[in-house]
């Protein structure tokens, strides 16, 4: 398990504003198809109270790549993966998360659990 980078994601969010939040073509069909809002997206990454984990997943060249982990409710979890460039935030592609489930992919990932 990767070391967790949550203070560096979270000043970095903090740089940004609503607008330079961007989404990438699949992240808005994979957020429909999982009943996440956009509004609920730029929410948590404008305002990123809830973030609980946060771990690089590569720099891509165009920017740094996270993989961040935000608490919606005691058994419920968004993951988002993010590009923070210079320019702004692309949102890549977004998940959602049960206890069970995160329970699961805790046993066979990097992801911590969160219990």
């Amino acid at each position: 398990m990767q070391e967790n980078s949550q203070d560096a994601v979270l000043k970095k969010l903090k740089k940004f504003k609503r607008e330079d939040i961007i989404f990438s073509p699949h992240a808005g069909v994979r957020a429909a198809m999982r009943g996440i809002t956009h509004k609920e997206v730029l929410d948590r990454l404008s305002n990123p109270e809830d973030l609980v984990y946060a771990e690089p997943d590569g720099d891509i060249g165009r920017g740094e790549r996270f993989k961040c982990y935000f608490e919606v409710s005691k058994r419920i979890y968004h993951l988002y993966i993010i590009v923070i460039s210079k320019d702004g935030i692309k949102v890549v592609t977004v998940f959602l998360a049960n206890k069970s489930k995160q329970r699961k992919l805790a046993k066979y990932s990097k992801i911590p659990p969160q219990y």
